[in-house]
């Protein structure tokens, strides 16, 4: 059983017969679908600025581009990866919230040794959540031209992690640790 500090923010979220903003359109299609699809558009704009500089960044040399990209790729596998290994549910798998998992702290050994807590898994890390803060890196790439600019970056890939982080929990796919 889910207990603590946990259970009592999800359960201002949810309840023994789901959670209400799941499927709910705002916080499906434009705080995670849109959002997500801005990330991945993120990506493929990092991945243009490494052939055709963008106007903003151009100043920076092309090796910086490239590793800001590898660096930033690198860090949404590892994420992926984690995430496919994992044993962890979902909250909306949980007994409590109407699914059949049971508690298994995701930190645990056993979560990665493969056994599960009764639901699917691959639920840690949060993926889209963790993608927007492995864009943190840029912050590092764009000091060197403008300080303004960096914190700009971190700002926004923070809000938008937040965002993503507080849209899943929500919509009970992510425990908040899972951000």
């Amino acid at each position: 059983l889910l207990a603590g500090a946990v259970l009592v923010v999800l359960t201002l979220f949810g309840n023994g017969d789901g959670f209400a903003f799941r499927h709910h359109w705002l916080v499906k299609q434009l705080l995670h679908d849109a959002l997500s699809q801005g990330l991945h558009l993120v990506f493929v704009l990092l991945g243009v600025n490494v052939l055709f500089p963008l106007p903003v960044i151009g100043a920076m040399p092309r090796a910086q581009r490239l590793a800001w990209l590898l660096m930033s790729l690198l860090c949404a596998l590892a994420i992926s990866l984690l995430k496919h290994q994992s044993r962890v549910s979902c909250p909306w798998n949980f007994a409590e919230f109407g699914g059949s998992a049971h508690e298994l702290a995701h930190l645990s050994l056993a979560a990665w040794r493969g056994w599960g807590d009764g639901g699917p898994g691959h639920c840690f890390p949060a993926g889209h959540v963790t993608n927007a803060f492995a864009l943190v890196g840029g912050t590092f790439a764009l000091r060197a031209l403008s300080m303004r600019a960096s914190r700009l970056w971190l700002a926004s890939v923070c809000v938008i992690g937040f965002v993503l982080g507080v849209t899943q929990l929500l919509r009970g796919a992510h425990f908040p640790s899972h951000s």
